[in-house]
């Protein structure tokens, strides 16, 4: 199959109001990034529950993948598309190219109230290893240990006031990374609490969310490995898609911007239709 662009190619750049930037950070990520493009088409977008189509106002054009001659290329394509006054889209790739793209909010002085589905909290304040050298390999690139999928989000907070950061199914970090949570009352919910009281859990996102402009981050491996098995650092007691869609349901602002990290390659295409599934439903909130 030759190039294929993500859902659709039927809207030019100017009148869509989605702009799809593919990121590949990683060794083999620039096929998962053309995988998912090639899924997203054999994805329904109608939600049989709700009986509605979840891209009814959602005009997508695909820009194709970023250039990563230095990573600050991100933050540049990023860029330009808000001062276009449209939402990226942003096909992973892994978890440091949030930094990149948030990054782009910040220097045009957007405030964002930013929503991380994540089992990781990624606040390490640095860390390196063989499967984070994998993850972040960009051709020609340094690999910083202060800055990297284990790190990014604490690199963020440098800049960010931790009150917009939201942590939705974490339940793998260190005791470091927990005690700087409650230092900075960082808002947070583990998966085992979001599938205790889902309906406690939604309404205290819909007060996070309240009137915001909203970013959000997907990595896919907060969902259970039993339903994404595709994924670098797969962690048990994970989430089901239906816990995360009751989630995306209850966000009361507006996404301005979306990211999808983490997923890997596979035949069988579980784990990519489900993150197709789950962009849908952000982008339903667009």
């Amino acid at each position: 199959m030759g190039k294929v662009s993500f859902v659709t190619d039927i809207f030019g750049e100017e009148e869509a109001n989605v702009i799809v930037l593919g990121v590949p950070i990683g060794k083999g990520t620039k096929k998962t990034i053309q995988k998912l493009r090639e899924v997203s088409r054999f994805v329904e977008p109608f939600d049989v529950v709700t009986k509605r189509n979840l891209l009814k106002n959602v005009r997508i054009f695909d820009k194709g993948d970023v250039k990563l001659k230095k990573l600050s290329n991100i933050t540049q394509s990023v860029k330009r598309i808000l001062q276009k006054d449209k939402v990226p889209l942003i096909l992973g790739g892994n978890h440091l190219l949030t930094y990149y793209t948030l990054k782009a909010y910040h220097n045009l002085g957007r405030e964002v109230k930013i929503l991380v589905f994540d089992a990781h909290a990624d606040l390490k304040y640095e860390y390196l290893d063989k499967k984070i050298k994998e993850m972040n390999y960009v051709k020609g690139i340094r690999i910083d240990k202060k800055l990297n999928d284990a790190t990014w989000l604490r690199r963020v907070l440098e800049w960010q006031n931790p009150k917009n950061v939201f942590l939705a199914g974490i339940r793998s970090l260190d005791e470091d990374e927990f005690s700087f949570i409650k230092d900075n009352a960082i808002l947070y919910l583990t998966s085992s609490e979001i599938k205790k009281d889902l309906m406690g859990s939604a309404n205290t996102l819909r007060r996070f969310t309240q009137n915001s402009n909203v970013y959000v981050s997907l990595d896919i491996d907060v969902f259970d490995p039993s339903v994404a098995p595709d994924t670098y650092y797969p962690e048990p007691d994970g989430l089901l898609f239906e816990h995360f869609k009751q989630l995306i349901e209850a966000v009361a602002g507006k996404v301005v911007g979306i990211d999808l990290c983490c997923v890997k390659t596979s035949k069988n295409n579980v784990t990519e239709m489900l993150a197709v599934r789950c962009l849908f439903e952000i982008l339903s909130k667009v």
